[in-house]
Order: C-alpha cells, then structure tokens, then sequence
C-alpha cells in the first residue's frame, strides 16, 4: 500500500478563445439557461458555485454576485449538498458586466412569470434551478465546461454571429 497518491498527468487545458466563446454564446441566446451560461463566461465562477447561487446573494444595484455557498457531490449513493466553496478564498463578491446583470434581471422576471410545476416546488431561492426548484445536477454543466470545449462543438462548428460583442476581459463577449 503506498503512502500518498502519485500525482496524476494531465495534458495542457484546451480552452476557448473569445471570439469561440463568443460565437457560441450567441448559439445558445435562446436557452432557458442562457444567464448562466453567460454569468459562467464572465466570472470564471466554479461550477458548484454557479449552481448554488441564490437570489439573496446576488446584488444587481451593486452588480455583484455574493459567493457564499456550493454545490457539490456527497459520499456515493447520497443527494448532492449544498456547503462552503471550495476554499477559504471562495468566499468574494463577483463583480457583474452590465450586461450579465441585465440578462440575470430578465432572467429572474421569466422565473417569476413561469408557473409553479406541477409536482411541489422547493424553494431553494437558486438562481439557476430545475423547473421544480430543485439545484441543478453538476453533471448538467459537465458538457459545457468553459475551460473545455462546450458541448463537444470544435470551434469550426460554431455559427459566426456577427452581431456578438466584445468586451475584452469579459471573455470576449
């Protein structure tokens, strides 16, 4: 039996370029979750603490974004739960563009105006939830990791929206 772990070789990080980033953020302008996917392109946020964002802590006056809790996986077998990010210094204020926080604002009115499910909702005050109230699945973010290449798509696939913006290091949005 040994000791420790060896330390695990991982190959270089492909990542996207702004204007790939770009491009398919204006691929899926129209998806329900569109402010996060957008929110996740200009904070550099973690996933589960994109996930366990809640409307207390988010200040849109401010345009701020109050990291205070996580999402993550619990022993096998068990619900995910909600604690502490990850480390000590995960606990910040994320400043928001003026645009994330629009699009937060417009995502939150079409919260509001969808009716309730029809199973019982639970209110966990998310962000970005299921339709049911219930914290998104991590792995629902697994194919759209913005340090990978989202969804499987290379960058030749992506549609070329010349109407997407920059914004310099907001990861060229």
């Amino acid at each position: 039996r040994r000791a420790h772990k060896l330390p695990a070789i991982h190959g270089e990080m492909r990542t996207w370029t702004d204007q790939e980033l770009a491009r398919f953020l204006c691929l899926v302008r129209g998806d329900r979750l569109y402010a996060l996917w957008r929110t996740a392109a200009t904070t550099g946020m973690r996933r589960g603490e994109l996930l366990a964002a809640t409307w207390p802590a988010l200040d849109l006056a401010a345009r701020r974004l109050h990291v205070t809790q996580a999402l993550s996986k619990g022993p096998k077998g068990t619900a995910l739960r909600f604690g502490p990010p990850k480390t000590d210094r995960g606990r910040r204020a994320v400043p928001l563009d003026e645009e994330t926080a629009r699009i937060l604002r417009e995502h939150r009115r079409r919260q509001l105006e969808q009716p309730p499910a029809p199973q019982a909702y639970r209110d966990h005050q998310l962000v970005f939830c299921r339709d049911d109230g219930r914290p998104l699945l991590l792995r629902s973010l697994r194919g759209l990791d913005l340090n990978q290449r989202p969804l499987g798509y290379e960058p030749s696939e992506l549609p070329d929206c010349s109407t997407a913006r920059t914004h310099g290091s907001n990861g060229g949005l």
